[in-house]
């Protein structure tokens, strides 16, 4: 679970739209999960208004529970928090959308928030993490993976875009 002591200061960074703080901020928000909740209500002061209704907004509540917000998009550098590599946003899932043997593969963590299909850099893999196992990675070197070319393009301001190649695993 998160700490808890640092909600007054992530409530404080809600206005901030820079890419890396609003990512921190939103990963930071939904790794609390069903919890997020509680902790709020135990806060002094509590959250205005304002940040309670900015922080749905972020969170985009449904009536099955919690839900987060893609925090990533296709194209998108990411680097894993606990594992040692990065790579590239191929595919963007709402919730888990893999299959059983990916589970078995080590496809860990919740199963209902954001899940990324990712080109590991310095290899030919395809692996599915969680959201909250990620972190922007804001290095400007490029991502070296074979299906990089058949998937995207390069712009001169060195990111990625999306081709309309429809991405499947088999």
């Amino acid at each position: 679970m998160p700490d808890s002591r640092n909600l007054p200061f992530l409530l404080r960074l809600l206005d901030d739209e820079t890419p890396a703080v609003r990512s921190s901020v939103v990963q930071e928000l939904v790794s609390f999960g069903d919890f997020l909740d509680e902790e709020l209500t135990r806060l002094f002061p509590p959250p205005t208004p304002k940040q309670r209704e900015a922080i749905e907004k972020i969170l985009k509540r449904n009536p099955e529970g919690f839900r987060a917000v893609p925090v990533f998009r296709m194209g998108q550098l990411v680097r894993h928090q606990f594992d040692d590599w990065r790579g590239l946003v191929v595919q963007v899932d709402q919730k888990y959308e893999s299959f059983e043997e990916d589970c078995l593969r080590g496809g860990q963590g919740a199963h209902d928030q954001p899940w990324y299909r990712i080109f590991v850099d310095n290899s030919d893999q395809v692996t599915y993490a969680p959201q909250s196992d990620l972190v922007a990675d804001e290095s400007i070197y490029g991502v070296l993976h074979p299906l990089v070319p058949y998937f995207f393009t390069l712009s001169r301001e060195g990111t990625y875009k999306r081709n309309a190649h429809p991405f499947k695993m088999f």
